[in-house]
């Protein structure tokens, strides 16, 4: 998606559905962000795998895991957690890279 729009104030800047990244170090972490939602998981190279979700309109802080409130919203972010995620030997996050 082009930034063309915010930089130059012409146009509409066309919104992303969501922002994806992960980090291997640091025991390996994920998250994603979409709409006021954020679902984040942290030891991946440990081997955990648990989703944490907060909702960033009321709780910007993060304060808050809600995982458990909402398991609807915490499969469909990991479905994109899931769907985003590109092994690399480089940098493995051995809890969600596939099995050899």
């Amino acid at each position: 998606i082009s930034f063309l729009p915010t930089l130059t104030g012409k146009g509409d800047q066309k919104a992303h559905d969501f922002l994806y990244w992960e980090f291997p170090s640091y025991g390996g972490q994920q998250a994603v962000i979409a709409g006021d939602w954020k679902a984040v998981r942290q030891n991946l190279s440990k081997g955990v795998v648990k989703t944490e979700l907060y909702d960033l309109k009321a709780d910007p802080g993060e304060k808050t895991d809600v995982a458990d409130k909402h398991p609807d919203v915490v499969a469909r972010l990991e479905k994109i957690l899931t769907e985003q995620h590109a092994p690399n030997p480089d940098f493995p996050l051995p809890a969600i890279d596939p099995k050899k």
